[in-house]
């Protein structure tokens, strides 16, 4: 009997436990998913349902009207911002409550993984070794990502290749076969090319910020969560952007 009122207060401390925090964006008015206890909305995720950044495209385009709308990876509220002009705000009027970068891997796991300027807090002699460590891989994986997806896009669209060909075609005979870095400036189909494609696929889905001050969205209350994303990916895809 005593196991059975133990097990039965352990279920209600739980089901409270998770109530108050799945309720949490709900007490600020922030727009989300419903989420499923204790793998909230990565469930589709890890069950290799959907890639991350379908699911982060999802949401976004959920809320069409929403400046930021909320997530929950985990156990771990995430507001994710939308608006333009809100991430001006975030991002250079109000920088300083979002110094920090949120922790993707464990300082004492991986020391330079886990002090890059990703995560970075307070710089030491350690972190200017992360920040080569980070660079050198960046370099190599955002490149590759970019030339891949370039290609594809190129073979995708014939006529873009022809224009582009004819470009590189004149520019070669032009300048007898020579190459540089200068001289490449003045092929500007080939730059339109290029930022198309960064625009279509960016590297980077979203960008991180920890919020370390309490800070308004613009919502009744003050603050839903420290974990702020802002999604680059979808925000340059979306016309009214650019209008």
């Amino acid at each position: 009997m005593l196991l059975v009122i133990w097990f039965a207060v352990i279920l209600a401390a739980a089901a409270l436990y998770f109530h108050q925090l799945h309720t949490r964006f709900s007490r600020y008015g922030v727009k989300q998913f419903k989420p499923i206890p204790i793998v909230d909305n990565m469930a589709r995720i890890m069950l290799r349902m959907r890639h991350i950044t379908d699911d982060t495209q999802k949401l976004y385009n959920a809320f069409p009207e929403e400046r930021f709308v909320g997530r929950f990876e985990f156990l771990n509220p995430v507001v994710m911002i939308k608006d333009i002009e809100l991430i001006k705000k975030i991002t250079v009027k109000d920088f300083e409550h979002f110094l920090d970068h949120r922790s993707i891997v464990n300082e004492n796991v991986d020391p330079f993984f886990g002090r890059n300027l990703i995560s970075l807090k307070v710089w030491t002699d350690n972190d200017i070794v992360a920040q080569a460590v980070l660079f050198f891989i960046a370099g190599f994986d955002t490149i590759s990502s970019a030339m891949s997806f370039a290609l594809h896009e190129i073979a995708m669209h014939p006529e873009v290749q022809q224009r582009l060909y004819e470009e590189i075609k004149g520019h070669h005979e032009k300048n007898r076969g020579s190459l540089n870095y200068n001289s490449i400036q003045s092929l500007k189909y080939l730059d339109m090319v290029v930022s198309e494609v960064l625009r279509m696929w960016a590297p980077g889905v979203a960008l991180d910020r920890l919020c370390i001050k309490d800070y308004n969205l613009g919502k009744p209350n003050k603050q839903a969560t420290q974990d702020y994303i802002v999604s680059n990916r979808y925000i340059v895809r979306q016309i009214k952007t650019y209008k």
